[in-house]
């Protein structure tokens, strides 16, 4: 049965899968074209002035500027409002699937699985990612695989559960120390300490490429 606070959570997590929508968009835009999701903030590609707060809250934005930026007036690509929303049907849907609608059993309060949920959600939010950037430039993000990855292990190492695979403290800290190594040996790498292979040299060079092309075609692309 449906109660008051699980309308509650619903809606909170709709509000949050549209704001994880929102942060995707920085991602599929950006790294495909080796550019940081971090800095710098928000700004439109055409016009390059930086973005207000309040034209930058998830699907409203979108619909109150009516699909343009407020600067330049630039058409904004469709493409963002529809990651938002998706990110956050994604998002709320899985709550529905999990806890409202009797489809999985065994799942547990919301209080007792929400580490498990995050994860899920993650999941489905990485892969929407990943998916999006694959359509545009035939690359998958492997910073992304390897950021959920973490949060699944995190996730299943701190709070088990039936729906996640079974991790022991000790299996969790090789994972842990084998993602410190990796972490290591791409700082070496950046140090030039140690060389790259000629095949992933010959895989950046393409990247680099590509990423050529696709800033070459970012005039109808919403604001980053």
């Amino acid at each position: 049965m449906t109660t008051p606070m699980d309308i509650v959570w619903l809606v909170f997590l709709l509000v949050a899968g549209a704001c994880v929508g929102s942060f995707c968009n920085v991602v599929i835009y950006r790294m495909p074209r080796g550019l940081s999701v971090v800095f710098p903030p928000s700004h439109c590609p055409s016009c390059g002035r930086g973005i207000k707060w309040y034209d930058n809250i998830p699907i409203l934005s979108f619909i109150v500027l009516k699909g343009r930026c407020r600067q330049c007036n630039v058409e904004i690509s469709p493409r963002y409002l529809l990651v938002e929303a998706a990110s956050a049907a994604l998002v709320g849907g899985l709550y529905v699937f999990f806890y409202l609608a009797p489809v999985r059993d065994g799942v547990g309060p919301f209080g007792q699985s929400w580490v498990m949920f995050a994860s899920y959600a993650a999941l489905l939010c990485a892969l929407l990612v990943c998916t999006l950037v694959d359509i545009e430039s035939f690359t998958i993000p492997l910073e992304v695989c390897w950021v959920v990855s973490i949060i699944g292990v995190v996730a299943a190492a701190i709070q088990p559960h039936r729906f996640m695979p079974l991790i022991s403290p000790a299996i969790a800290a090789m994972a842990l120390g084998g993602l410190a190594g990796l972490g290591l040996g791409l700082w070496m790498l950046k140090r030039g300490w140690i060389q790259r292979s000629k095949i992933l040299a010959a895989l950046d060079t393409a990247r680099l490429a590509l990423s050529a092309s696709l800033a070459q075609r970012a005039s109808h692309v919403r604001p980053t």
